[in-house]
């Protein structure tokens, strides 16, 4: 009788411990598998933010937003002189 118990003991703990170890290499596949998804995926979309953020920086880009948003940041008089190429804090010649 007690060997029985024993055995059945032994073969208890042995299955649990294959039940574990099966648990265990699955989740180190699933880990690999996100390590390497993200290791290629966190520089794609880090390419595409840099290039997101270079067109929106670019002169233009700033200015049409500047003009779109109504933003008064220098005066009329001001902006043709920058245009004309003049100095913006001397009045214009006449």
């Amino acid at each position: 009788m007690r060997i029985a118990f024993i055995i059945i003991a032994m073969t208890v703990i042995a299955v649990s411990l294959v039940h574990i170890r099966t648990d265990e290499t699955i989740c180190r596949n699933k880990i690999l598998t996100l390590q390497n998804y993200y290791k290629l995926e966190v520089p794609r979309k880090l390419w595409d933010q840099q290039v997101e953020l270079s067109y929106l920086t670019s002169p233009v880009q700033v200015q049409k937003r500047a003009d779109d948003l109504a933003l008064q940041l220098i005066e009329k008089d001001k902006k043709t002189r920058l245009a004309e190429g003049q100095s913006p804090d001397r009045p214009a010649r006449r």
